[in-house]
């Protein structure tokens, strides 16, 4: 009974955490290599998630939810295929969560900075420079204002980034996913995308990033 309970309250958690943004990082358990993942199911006492390829060296992750920065770990207790033949994790649910940090939370800045990015085409490397939507400390996204298609998983290596009044400073980045933002009556393709290096300025960036972001209103 009390553990169909404690199961209860954590699924619900990650619910509300994962809610209308599942992209994941997972790593091994004190591992320094990133795979982009999204949550694909919650169960009572059980996740499903987008896996990687390749034998496990060990069958515990290390899971960290882009959109807030909440962490956990969890242990893989096999590997499947979904119906569109990628590898997918059943995972234990975790006994705990660690919340996010204030850091972590991601700051809608409304296109008030930019990302000067390449990316490869057809024709070769191609520069396109996108408006900023939102940043945190462990990436930012990214409207997609361009005709080239930018697919997940790509990684944007050496992109240069301004948010606000600071300007020119280097970033690498991967996109986790892509989900269509209403601007008008237009859909703009948003890039979530995860640092895997992070500028050094990243505090200075997030800073700023807290004076444009728009104030939520007084209580009435």
């Amino acid at each position: 009974m009390f553990s169909n309970l404690f199961s209860s309250k954590m699924e619900k958690e990650l619910k509300t955490l994962s809610m209308g943004a599942p992209e994941l990082e997972l790593r091994y358990s004190g591992g320094d290599s990133i795979t982009v993942s999204k949550m694909i199911k919650i169960n009572r006492d059980s996740l499903v998630l987008l896996g990687f390829p390749g034998k496990l060296k060990k069958n515990k992750i290390a899971v960290k939810i882009l959109a807030n920065g909440a962490r956990f770990e969890t242990t893989i207790l096999r590997q499947g295929l979904d119906n569109k033949g990628q590898i997918i994790f059943f995972c234990q649910m975790p006994e705990k969560i660690i919340p996010p940090s204030a850091s972590a939370r991601r700051l809608v800045i409304n296109s008030q900075g930019s990302a000067r990015v390449i990316v490869s085409t057809n024709y070769g490397e191609k520069s396109l420079t996108l408006p900023i939507w939102d940043i945190s400390e462990n990436g930012l996204s990214l409207l997609n204002t361009s005709k080239v298609q930018i697919k997940i998983g790509t990684k944007l290596f050496q992109s240069l980034l301004t948010v606000g009044t600071i300007k020119g400073h280097l970033a690498d980045l991967q996109v986790a996913n892509v989900r269509n933002h209403r601007n008008g009556k237009v859909n703009i393709p948003l890039l979530s995308c995860l640092f895997i290096h992070p500028p050094r300025t990243i505090s200075e960036m997030l800073s700023m990033a807290k004076s444009l972001a728009p104030k939520p209103a007084p209580p009435k």
